[in-house]
């Protein structure tokens, strides 16, 4: 098995379906052999029962279902760890990034990169966001500047889930149960050697169904999770 793709989803009935053929359809395309994870947090909307359908047909679609929500980090790391594929990747159900870049990424690390992540946030043309109110584009940059203060890493994007890495990235333990996980994932990563780096990708909002963050507590919650961690590892 050559790559695992991850899946967290929760109330995403109007797009998983789409999502996991898209993401079939690239990696058949260019030749890797993948297997599709959909951790579902037992979604009342029965996003769970349409992976489930689809699993009579997709062979290589793997559903995990949870009893209920943890947050993103506890989601992303079951699915990591009930992976079989070589390379793992992880992106969101919501068709906000093309699963084109799949394979993009994927070849990045068969050049020898341990981990790259996506960013919104490069000074190149394909690095963007679309969609999205411009205060909430700032918000997320002023994560990330402090992020890089805070960790002394030369990334613009920490809180994208869209990484595909190495299965010896994977750490045995994590801190961080909500989307702090994915700029502690990144930094732990570094600190443990491992060569990090970026691929720009266009972010495009959402045009189906609704986000799940809680913005201010989520902002709230990431700035003392990232001061916390820092802390830690004077």
């Amino acid at each position: 098995m050559d790559l695992s793709v991850v899946i967290p989803t929760y109330n995403e009935k109007e797009n998983i379906e789409e999502m996991v053929s898209r993401v079939d359809k690239e990696c058949k395309r260019n030749g890797i052999s993948a297997e599709i994870i959909v951790v579902d947090d037992n979604s009342p909307d029965g996003t769970w029962k349409i992976v489930q359908r689809m699993m009579k047909k997709k062979k290589n679609l793997r559903l995990i279902l949870r009893k209920k929500r943890e947050g993103l980090g506890v989601a992303l790391f079951q699915g990591y760890q009930n992976s079989k594929g070589k390379v793992i990747c992880s992106i969101d159900a919501d068709l906000s990034i093309d699963p084109s870049y799949i394979p993009k990424v994927y070849k990045k690390i068969q050049d020898g990169y341990d981990l790259i992540t996506g960013s919104r946030f490069m000074k190149a043309e394909d690095s963007k966001v679309v969609g999205k109110p411009k205060f909430k584009v700032w918000t997320s940059k002023g994560a990330a500047l402090l992020a890089s203060i805070l960790f002394r890493m030369n990334l613009h994007d920490y809180t994208l889930n869209f990484r595909t890495f190495k299965r010896k990235v994977v750490p045995k333990t994590f801190e961080s149960k909500g989307n702090v996980f994915l700029a502690e994932f990144l930094y732990t990563a570094k600190k443990r050697g491992f060569k990090v780096g970026e691929y720009p990708i266009t972010f495009a909002e959402r045009t189906r169904g609704r986000s799940k963050m809680r913005r201010t507590r989520e902002i709230f919650l990431f700035l003392i999770a990232l001061i916390k961690l820092r802390l830690k590892t004077f």
